[in-house]
């Protein structure tokens, strides 16, 4: 199982600035058992927001700079934990947390 946190805007096609990751391929990885994190900028009640309205039910919500604290107590074992964003700030949230980095369009590419 991999932990995957998605940030929002310029990741997700579902966000106030549209991304190019889709909610198919968030729905196909719960699918294959990962968790989902939604990891933005975001204030939290505001991200599950945008995640349910997709039709998606993330197995936690945090700030994108939240995430170590949130892997730390959240406690999975997880093979994988990757956080996929766009920007710079997103590169440092995942590295301080200990996440593997992806931006959006290498995230989409991998799934090819």
């Amino acid at each position: 199982m991999n932990v995957i946190s998605f940030d929002l805007d310029c990741t997700c096609e579902f966000a106030y600035v549209p991304g190019p990751v889709t909610a198919d391929m968030i729905k196909a990885e719960i699918a294959k058992g990962n968790a989902i994190v939604g990891g933005s900028d975001w204030p939290v009640r505001e991200q599950k927001e945008f995640f349910m309205k997709a039709g998606i039910k993330p197995d936690m919500v945090c700030l994108k700079l939240g995430l170590k604290e949130a892997k730390r107590n959240w406690n999975v074992n997880a093979e994988r934990y990757i956080h996929v964003g766009d920007t710079e700030t997103d590169r440092e949230a995942a590295k301080f947390a200990g996440f593997e980095y992806m931006t959006p369009e290498e995230y989409v590419e991998s799934l090819k």
